[in-house]
């Protein structure tokens, strides 16, 4: 059998129900166009060629995942050579009147099971009569052929002049390479074999977060760049030119800066410098995207006001930072105040002036490399670092308590209890607040789910800011039902007490530091950890690339006398604030 699928919101059950109906109608009735064929056949033939150029580094993980699914599915298990030469033929060898044959003959049958499952708000009446007839109504709609776009020229930016690098360097301690650009831009270069045939690159610049001049908007920021392709090519449109490529992209906003992302077998490199520049140099922020993008945060609002986890975001993360506008979510009201014109005004001066870091980590050529980021980025005007002071930094609620009243569903409550600790950069108590951090994770859960033979969901973890000095904590949380929240205060505050009368013993350090210590194995054989924890505003922070040599030594030299130096610290009375949410059926937020 064949279907199609929409999520949305329990009020837009008729939006949904009706754009389905239209495009399955359209396909059924206009076809697929020729366009759209090749542009499918070119992703599948991709997936293929992807899956065997990077076979011999794939993903232990993954690799069992899909032999477990098989078994269980009967399936046989294929090689991805095998599958390439398996799919290829038939894939090339069909045609848009093959596609469009096989999907009237698998829709011709008038049989149709239609399901709206969820909190869908159907007005009164028999829900599946309601559904049925508005279905039906729908089916005397009348639907046009879907419009036909050409394929855009890319890359459109003209040529600029090849400048190179005026000096190079070793960075030893990350056993990669740097290059210095006399306009102001630096290159980090390291040759790795975690992942054959694959590169990650993060293009870094300007003070993200922490120039952050409104609530919210960095998530809207997000949302209209990487919904708005550039200002010259729709999203759709560059999509249509990257078919059959291996590229992945985006856009985000990190704590200190704004980065461009992205990710290809090394036969793509320059295609993804291509995008990367046009994006820098060419930033869409459309409209249509933007309004869009409010209609789903309208949505995200609604979801975050029904689950004790989106109060969490809403009131508790925003309290323990003094309602710092970095920290959690603004009320909705606020957020729907941002307009396009906001996120120009932050971002366009950023993406002009502020001058660029570029990481590169993979199975690369180093010179080719070097000779891409000269050609697309070398000539671009002298760019020139200036540092965002923050003139409010978050100011953690010591001594006070915050609770706040949801109207919820389920009969819930969320305890967040937090300790003032410190900021990132003393990289040794960092590590070392993190395993304390495991350590009183280990004492909740064997309090409140084994001795106590409670249902709860205890967690601790340590959270140190890179931006804002002094700022950090260990932070406690569980999620209880309503009249449990008070014997949940007072377990979590027997466990801190214990860790004062009964110093952590070696076997719940060991215990607390093994599973971090498999972890890092795994992580340091990442192109992704050389990228983001090592290389990624290395030039502003030359001190994290010889984080890497310690990294395993440190965590596992860790002792108890550590831990009880940290607790005597930061484990106090006098450092702790506390934030509740509490169900209330019939209650208002």
């Amino acid at each position: 059998h064949s279907g199609i699928i929409a999520q949305t919101g329990g009020e837009n059950w008729r939006e949904a129900l009706d754009i389905l109906n239209r495009i399955i109608k359209q396909a059924i009735e206009y076809g697929f166009t020729d366009q759209e064929t090749e542009m499918v056949k070119s992703e599948l033939i991709s997936h293929l060629q992807r899956g065997v150029q990077t076979r011999d580094t794939r993903d232990s993980l993954d690799l069992a995942r899909t032999i477990v699914n098989s078994i269980n599915n009967n399936r046989v298990i294929q090689s991805a050579t095998q599958e390439k030469e398996l799919y290829s033929a038939p894939i090339m060898d069909a045609t848009t009147a093959d596609l469009n044959n096989a999907l009237r003959e698998e829709w011709a049958p008038e049989i149709r099971l239609i399901e709206v499952i969820g909190d869908a708000k159907i007005e009164a009446g028999e829900p599946a009569q309601v559904i049925k007839k508005y279905y039906l109504d729908l089916q005397q709609q009348e639907v046009t052929a879907k419009s036909t776009v050409g394929k855009p020229v890319f890359p459109y930016l003209p040529e600029l002049p090849v400048v190179k690098p005026e000096k190079h360097e070793t960075l030893r301690a990350a056993e990669a390479s740097r290059y210095s650009y006399a306009n102001g831009m630096v290159l980090n270069v390291k040759k790795t074999s975690f992942k054959k045939n694959s590169i990650s690159m993060a293009i870094h610049f300007g003070d993200g977060e922490k120039s952050l001049p409104k609530g919210g908007l960095s998530l809207l920021a997000d949302a209209v760049i990487n919904g708005s392709g550039t200002a010259t090519i729709k999203e759709s449109e560059l999509s249509m030119v990257l078919a059959g490529k291996s590229i992945k992209y985006g856009f985000r906003v990190d704590d200190e800066s704004f980065s461009l992302l992205g990710q290809a077998l090394t036969s793509d490199i320059e295609i993804l410098f291509q995008v990367l520049q046009s994006i820098l140099l060419d930033p869409g922020m459309r409209l249509d995207v933007y309004q869009a993008a409010m209609k789903r945060f309208d949505l995200m609002y609604k979801g975050l006001n029904g689950d004790i986890s989106g109060g969490a975001m809403l009131y508790l993360k925003p309290f323990f930072a003094g309602n710092k506008i970095t920290h959690g979510l603004p009320g909705k009201d606020e957020f729907n105040t941002l307009t396009l014109d906001d996120v120009k005004q932050w971002l366009m001066p950023q993406f002009v002036n502020s001058p660029l870091e570029i990481n590169i980590v993979g199975d690369i050529e180093e010179s080719e490399i070097v000779s891409l980021a000269s050609k697309y980025f070398g000539s671009l005007p002298v760019r020139v670092y200036s540092e965002t002071k923050s003139k409010v930094l978050p100011l953690f609620p010591v001594g006070r308590s915050y609770e706040i009243t949801m109207h919820l569903d389920e009969d819930k409550g969320l305890v967040q209890m937090a300790w003032l600790t410190d900021d990132y950069w003393d990289i040794n108590r960092t590590r070392r607040l993190h395993i304390l951090a495991a350590v009183i994770d280990e004492r909740l859960r064997k309090l409140i789910r084994e001795e106590s033979g409670a249902s709860y969901s205890p967690a601790a973890y340590s959270s140190n800011s890179r931006i804002y000095p002094g700022y950090g904590m260990i932070l406690s949380e569980v999620m209880t039902d309503r009249k449990s929240l008070n014997s949940v205060i007072d377990q979590i505050h027997e466990v801190i007490q214990s860790l004062h009368d009964t110093p952590v013993t070696g076997d719940e350090l060991e215990r607390s530091k093994q599973p971090v210590l498999t972890s890092i194995k795994d992580r340091i054989k990442t192109n992704d950890y050389w990228l983001s924890s090592v290389l990624s505003l290395s030039s502003r922070h030359p001190q994290q690339l010889s984080w890497s040599h310690s990294l395993l030594e440190d965590f596992n030299s860790i002792t108890r006398t550590d831990m009880s130096a940290l607790i005597e610290e930061y484990m106090t009375e006098d450092r702790l604030a506390t934030g509740l949410i509490r169900a209330d059926y019939g209650g208002d937020h």
